[in-house]
């Protein structure tokens, strides 16, 4: 539940972050499963061959999504790793662009819809994970100063 101030019901100054970790997770993990269930129709959604590919990135998103999982669930997740976190949704945007900037054939133009997309979420995802961490952060630095 929402409360007035915007964060999650008893969450105090980490509900933004905590959500964005969680939504980042249950994401994650849906493309990962995806991803590791039918690795030869998403590569045949983007028109990149290499089914074995998209196996192996599914099961990397699962265990990104288990560790986003184990600190959204802390009652005050750690500034380092949601930073990391946050750092690698960035890496996965830059890596999309770069890749339609230098190969831009590598799929066809419904399979860059759908990387664009992906994309758009997980920008969102890491633009929402630093907001949480500053907001907490700023809480911390207020009740210092009080």
């Amino acid at each position: 539940m929402i409360t007035e101030s915007g964060n999650l019901s008893g969450t105090g100054s980490t509900g933004l972050l905590r959500a964005a970790l969680l939504g980042n997770a249950i994401f994650s993990a849906i493309c990962g499963v995806v991803m590791v269930w039918m690795p030869h129709r998403v590569s045949a959604a983007l028109n990149w061959q290499g089914p074995n590919l998209w196996l192996l990135v599914g099961l990397g998103l699962l265990v990104f999504a288990g560790a986003l999982l184990w600190q959204g669930k802390q009652g005050r997740p750690s500034v380092a790793w949601c930073t990391l976190f946050s750092l690698g949704d960035y890496g996965w945007v830059i890596g999309t662009v770069l890749l339609g900037m230098f190969a831009p054939t590598v799929m066809s133009g419904d399979g860059w819809m759908i990387a664009w997309g992906v994309s758009a979420v997980v920008a969102l995802f890491g633009s929402l994970q630093l907001l949480g961490i500053a907001r907490m952060m700023r809480k911390v630095l207020d009740a210092i100063e009080e």
